[in-house]
């Protein structure tokens, strides 16, 4: 019991630490607006400087606020607009930042990066005829990035494309050979095209140049569990589920490779909670658990 309140105690301080220092940067940052406005409280230059500060920074919600306020003092500057278009779009605002972009064209139709940032904007909202024109623009006007490129990639791959997905990250990795992304999202367009062997070469290049990039490990869950590597597939995923716990298709292939495994207690506490979800994986997994039948590796879900 002592052991326990010792440990309440530790955790209270933490969190009373904690807390002190985000006042403490909260405080900062407003001195440092203070200090950057009050000379020229009207200059739209000194909020767009603290914005971009901010912004380096990943503090996307202050950007928006500093940002937002230059724009008040300039609202016809396009590369005021621009920045709060991308202060949007890394708070995953995808309207907003749309709307942003969409802005600075009408300020400067020559504007390559929002033209960029419109193509990225239109795919993670799922608008994909509208990101695969922008996104061919973007690359037209830019000969030499991979952005566009990858986000093209990944909206031919929700539209079943895999082909095209497949050429356009090949494209994007010629240009950036060192970036994980592209490399997932080559992994999994072989995946949709159940080429497995170079999913996974795609999936393990991604690892060796970052291992922390998004969804790599549930690729690399979905391939091994292809392959009839078991024991693989389940540490990725157990790895992917610490990362992001909520991902319904990580869960419904760990059961499948629990069930692989002889482990039928955690197959049912996949089970359960997909289940609890509603999700009808639940009872294709459930139906496995109480069958005789050798599972049919080909239903291991992946996000394409």
């Amino acid at each position: 019991m002592r052991a326990l309140e010792s440990f309440l105690v530790v955790l209270l301080i933490a969190i009373s630490a904690y807390a002190q220092q985000t006042n403490q940067q909260q405080l900062a940052t407003v001195r440092r607006l203070e200090k950057e406005t009050a000379l020229k409280p009207e200059s739209a230059a000194a909020w767009q400087n603290l914005g971009h500060e901010l912004y380096n920074e990943h503090r996307f919600a202050l950007a928006i606020d500093a940002f937002g306020h230059a724009l008040r003092l300039a609202p016809k500057d396009p590369e005021i607009n621009n920045n709060l278009g991308f202060a949007y779009l890394f708070s995953n605002h995808w309207n907003e930042a749309i709307s942003c972009f969409k802005t600075v064209l009408e300020l400067d139709s020559h504007f390559a990066a929002a033209r960029r940032g419109l193509c990225s904007a239109y795919s993670l909202n799922q608008q994909l005829q509208d990101a695969v024109e922008m996104c061919l623009s973007a690359i037209k006007d830019d000969g030499t990035s991979a952005v566009p490129r990858y986000f093209l990639g990944h909206t031919y791959l929700e539209l079943g494309d895999s082909q095209k997905a497949i050429a356009t990250f090949e494209e994007a990795a010629r240009l950036e050979p060192t970036t994980a992304k592209i490399f997932t999202g080559l992994g999994f367009a072989y995946f949709s095209l159940k080429n497995y062997n170079r999913a996974l070469t795609a999936f393990e290049r991604a690892q060796a140049l970052d291992p922390n990039v998004d969804e790599l490990f549930s690729g690399l869950g979905a391939v091994y569990g292809q392959l009839h590597d078991y024991k693989k597939a389940e540490g990725a995923l157990r790895e992917a589920l610490a990362r992001d716990p909520d991902d319904d298709a990580d869960h419904f292939n760990l059961g499948m490779v629990c069930l692989e495994r002889k482990n039928r207690d955690c197959a049912l506490s996949e089970y359960n909670y997909l289940r609890m979800k509603s999700n009808p994986l639940a009872q294709t997994l459930f139906s496995d658990i109480y069958s005789d039948k050798v599972i049919d590796a080909s239903r291991y879900k992946a996000r394409y």
